[in-house]
């Protein structure tokens, strides 16, 4: 029995709507668009020309009162959408999240540093008498041991005590480009990213 060919394209079509629904996203990997498929690029498309996937995907992404637009999934990975909310929770199917890193901390070694602490103290200076009998007397920071005439050794005064007391210093601190000597130069950029090959997104429309 010889079959329609008008009912073996319905079949066919059937079959290919089956095996891959319209608003599919596939990754290709051509820049050459594979027929019946449109890049993922935001582009705007015409309601009355894409009438099917319109009324698939509506204006999820975007409308117009004559168009709708497609995803734009360049430079952008794709994320299961969780419904429930429990490891992404407040998102809605379709949106856009932008880039994150985890809030950390880094244990730091608190080390401390002081000059030597004198304590409260005093110092002695010793009494010489001079002047012929005039009676002048001076006060001098010789230590006893230094004093050899007798004049040297008239008795001792202290001076005032400045209390128990430190000085101040400052720590300088240089930090070099972020690097580990297990994992090597910290690669820097303006996203948080893993190592990736890129590929485009393509949507069946037809």
């Amino acid at each position: 029995m010889d079959l329609d060919m008008n009912i073996l394209r319905q079949i066919v079509g059937k079959l290919k709507n089956e095996l891959i629904p319209l608003g599919s996203i596939l990754i290709y990997s051509s820049e050459k668009i594979p027929h019946g498929y449109l890049p993922c690029d935001g582009r705007k498309l015409s309601k009355k020309a894409y009438t099917e996937l319109y009324n698939l995907i509506g204006g999820r992404w975007g409308e117009t009162n004559d168009s709708f637009f497609l995803p734009d999934l360049q430079g952008q990975f794709i994320r299961g959408w969780d419904k429930d909310g429990d490891e992404d929770p407040e998102r809605a199917f379709g949106s856009f999240q932008k880039d994150a890193f985890q809030g950390h901390g880094h244990e730091t070694e608190h080390i401390k540093g002081s000059t030597s602490y004198s304590g409260s103290h005093t110092h002695t200076v010793y009494k010489e008498e001079h002047g012929g009998g005039m009676g002048t007397i001076f006060y001098s920071l010789n230590h006893e041991d230094n004093c050899f005439s007798d004049s040297c050794k008239k008795g001792t005064a202290n001076i005032q005590s400045n209390g128990s007391h430190c000085h101040n210093f400052e720590l300088n601190i240089n930090i070099s480009s972020p690097s580990n000597s297990t994992y090597g130069l910290v690669r820097c950029a303006t996203e948080t990213r893993p190592k990736n090959v890129a590929l485009i997104f393509c949507i069946k429309v037809k």
